[in-house]
């Protein structure tokens, strides 16, 4: 069970978490996080790159959009 980090909102997406991983990580963020798939928002790319990533950079995007107010850039879980 999470504390809570931010007000969440009934009518809104229930995500609090944006969790950008390793594409090649041999665990679940949702195993890690002991939490349920529907909870967390996940970008899994090369090298975790956020920069120069047109994907992260729009995922970003959309977790500000959702006022996402926890995020994590995991390295590689072993």
């Amino acid at each position: 069970m999470l504390p809570p980090l931010c007000p969440l909102d009934p009518g809104k997406f229930q995500s609090r978490i944006l969790w950008i991983g390793c594409s090649d990580s041999n665990d679940a963020e949702v195993d890690i996080l002991g939490l349920d798939q529907s909870q967390v928002l996940v970008l899994r790319n090369l090298g975790n790159t956020v920069s120069e990533d047109l994907s992260c950079s729009t995922m970003i995007q959309y977790a500000l959009s959702l006022e996402v107010c926890l995020w994590i850039a995991c390295e590689d879980v072993y």
